[in-house]
Order: structure tokens, then C-alpha cells, then sequence
């Protein structure tokens, strides 16, 4: 994703460690929970450095490589 991201002009992504463990959470979670649905990210926006937010969930075999989620499941 980040070759992408410079190849149009964009800066890289870095990782965060308190999102990681939040988004970590909801993973764990929503697998306790046999969910798959995006959690209130209004709630928890206030107790990070960061304005905005997203998140991306996605359902796929196990098998599913970072390249293959970036394209699409090609």
C-alpha cells in the first residue's frame, strides 16, 4: 500500500501502537462474538492524538495475502 501511496504523491502510513491495540480489541471481540460489524469510533477518537478516523473489515479465507485485500480478493 505505501509503494502506492508514494507513487500518486502521498506520503507512507506508519503504524500506531494505541490504535493497533484498540483495532486489536474489536478483533478479538468481534471473533468472541461471531461478528463482523465496524465498532463507534466517535467513542474512542477522544482518547487518541487523532481527528479522524476509519476502519476496514474484511471477510476472506485465511489464506488471503495484504496484496490480495489491497486489490480487491484478485
Amino acid at each position: 500500500m505505501n509503494a502506492d501511496r508514494v507513487a500518486n504523491g502521498l506520503c507512507a502510513l506508519g503504524g500506531d501502537g494505541q490504535l493497533a491495540g484498540i483495532a486489536q480489541s474489536w478483533a478479538d471481540w468481534m471473533a468472541q462474538n461471531n461478528s463482523l460489524t465496524h465498532q463507534n469510533l466517535s467513542s474512542i477518537i477522544g482518547g487518541t492524538g487523532f481527528s479522524t478516523m476509519g476502519e476496514n473489515i474484511l471477510v476472506g479465507p485465511g489464506s488471503l495475502s495484504s496484496d490480495q485485500m489491497e486489490n480487491g480478493l484478485d
